[in-house]
């Protein structure tokens, strides 16, 4: 079971292969690692360079310190549209996909309790919810070609293990036991296991990949300020984790003149591990105004140990020459673990252009070198190839923010805002280094204690995939074209 830890270990660990050998893409590195992702539409806007910024619902998830600045009791929900395109070029030959999505984005109020006195003022608190991060995606890849077959990943594997033939079905039950079971392996009596020949060398092969998901944070912050100028505030975030994965991939080819056509479908579902317990995020954050016209302000993300339970069904289905049709199912693997989700720290600065609006700039960093994965119940040691792995090959990440309001006619808002964030990938890791731009858009309306915000994000970068062993196959290149665009409405009271 071991050689098939599940997806999750891939979204984590790139670059280890699966029983089958399919590895994940760039982002898979960054999914369960992102904890500071959710924004309200005011700071989507400005490309969520809101650090040093205050009265929002962005603070609970990036700054704790801002909700000192609230005034009033708050009420905010946001709704969000997401399209996302891919395009996978594999052997010169290009595949386009595209899906949407739409849900709730964003939930929070704030209130106040206490009384202001001794230059400090009322404590503030309150509850938000958010997602900091949506998995929402399909991909394809096709081409015909003479590189090696997944058959050839399953013999390798047999031929270097050397089992029994009665073992290798229940040793090997998510790939080359299906194989074997489907009679594309023949049984290593007084020979090697060899695959059924390939005709030609040459074979046409696909794959179609579906990915949905989240991850959703829900915090509970408090924040006071003294005398206007120093702020502080702490949060505590409550994460949880939703992910589906559900893959296709299938070849085609003739063998001594006979049809083979099979295709190994892969399902795997993520959540928490519930007898652990909700993963808890402390964030602590800080922001000095020494003139009316600028803010400082710098936060902390601690560490957070992510349970994760990871079920995964692998199911081969065969045809070969004329009335020979076989399906082979394994059994459900569910396996149980954890991630521990690095630190992160972040400062920024803001320029309050009094009524005419805002410039502000955010930087944040995050080490994704160390990263842990972990057993259930604590220890490391029976993850230390995969340990090891993401020591080598990922390293820290930085991200910077600009973004800018301009304030029309006192009640409207127009936002500009873009963001940078250089690859998780090391030298090591043998994939494409490219950083990630995102380029953001947004406008608001605020009169009396009502307002509205609207914002869209557009965000586009490379990736590099593997189907299988990177030694016997060629890498595919992905392409990702996102836009969302969020609403939401609020109320002070």
């Amino acid at each position: 079971m071991r050689e098939k830890i599940c997806a999750v270990a891939f979204l984590v660990v790139g670059l280890c292969f699966a029983n089958a050998g399919y590895g994940q893409n760039e982002d898979d590195a960054l999914r369960f690692s992102n904890t500071s992702g959710a924004y309200s539409n005011r700071a989507l806007g400005m490309g969520g360079a809101y650090t040093a910024l205050g009265a929002d619902l962005t603070n609970f998830f990036q700054n704790p310190a801002g909700l000192a600045a609230y005034k009033k009791q708050t009420l905010e929900f946001g709704l969000s549209f997401l399209s996302r395109s891919t395009n996978v070029d594999f052997n010169n030959r290009v595949s386009s996909a595209a899906t949407t999505g739409l849900g709730l984005n964003t939930f929070g109020f704030t209130s106040t309790f206490g009384e202001a006195g001794y230059g400090w003022g009322p404590w503030i608190y309150g509850l938000a919810y958010g997602r900091t991060q949506t998995f929402k995606r399909v991909y394809n890849l096709e081409s015909s070609d003479d590189q090696s077959s997944l058959l050839d990943v399953y013999t390798n594997q047999l031929n270097r293990d050397n089992p029994a033939n009665i073992d290798v079905a229940a040793t090997y039950p998510f790939g080359a036991g299906l194989a074997w079971q489907s009679e594309l392996i023949n049984p290593g009596l007084t020979e090697p296991y060899a695959h059924l020949s390939i005709d030609d060398g040459t074979f046409s092969r696909s794959q179609d990949v579906e990915e949905s998901g989240y991850i959703r944070e829900t915090n509970l912050a408090i924040a006071r300020a003294f005398e206007g100028k120093l702020f502080f505030g702490a949060s505590f975030a409550f994460r949880k984790v939703v992910f589906e994965r559900n893959s296709t991939y299938s070849e085609s080819f003739t063998s001594n003149g006979n049809a083979v056509n099979y295709s190994l479908i892969e399902e795997n579902s993520t959540s928490d591990v519930l007898t652990k317990g909700p993963s808890i995020q402390a964030k602590l954050g800080i922001q000095y105004a020494p003139s009316p016209y600028i803010r400082l302000g710098a936060f902390w993300h601690s560490e957070c140990k992510q349970s994760i339970s990871d079920n995964f069904l692998a199911r081969m289905e065969t045809s070969i020459g004329i009335n020979n049709d076989t399906s082979f199912t394994s059994d459900k693997n569910v396996f149980d673990y954890g991630v521990e989700v690095p630190a992160s720290i972040g400062a920024g600065v803001a320029l309050i252009l009094g009524n005419l609006g805002i410039v502000s700039l955010d930087y944040e960093s995050r080490d994704f070198s160390k990263m842990v994965m972990y057993g259930i119940t604590g220890g490391t040691a029976e993850f230390a190839p995969e340990n090891s792995v993401i020591e080598k090959n990922y390293k820290r990440v930085h991200n910077a923010k600009i973004g800018t309001e301009f304030r029309i006619a006192d009640v409207y808002r127009l936002r500009v805002g873009m963001g940078y964030r250089t690859s998780v990938y090391s030298n090591l890791a043998g994939k494409p280094n490219e950083p990630l731009f995102n380029w953001n858009v947004g406008a608001g309306y605020k009169k009396d204690d009502f307002y509205w915000d609207c914002a869209m994000v557009v965000t586009k970068n490379k990736e590099g995939y593997f189907l299988y062993n990177p030694n016997l196959i060629s890498m595919a290149n992905i392409d990702n074209f996102l836009i969302q665009m969020n609403f939401s409405v609020g109320i002070r009271f």
